[in-house]
């Protein structure tokens, strides 16, 4: 299960890097190479968040499946932030 979260998450850092700053992208390959699955989801919402970067809602639902998976580690408020616009 976490190994499919770990996949899922490093794909797409790799999606986001032409979107979010090379040190945030970094860090969070870094917390992945820890085996700390669950704050690399968390770290990365944040950082999507706080860089305003827009989503593409294939890659919004992607990270909402990951945060099931990995028992919500993101909080509610900061995933609705990601939502893209309708």
């Amino acid at each position: 299960m976490e190994t499919d979260a770990r996949a899922g998450l490093r794909a797409m850092g790799q999606r986001l890097e032409d979107r979010l700053p090379q040190d945030r992208i970094a860090m969070v390959l870094d917390l992945l190479d820890r085996n700390e699955v669950p704050l690399a989801l968390d770290q990365l919402c944040a950082d999507i968040d706080e860089s305003g970067v827009a989503l593409h809602p294939a890659e919004y639902l992607q990270l909402c499946e990951l945060n099931t998976l990995l028992g919500q580690p993101a909080a509610p408020t900061l995933m609705r932030r990601l939502r893209p616009p309708r």
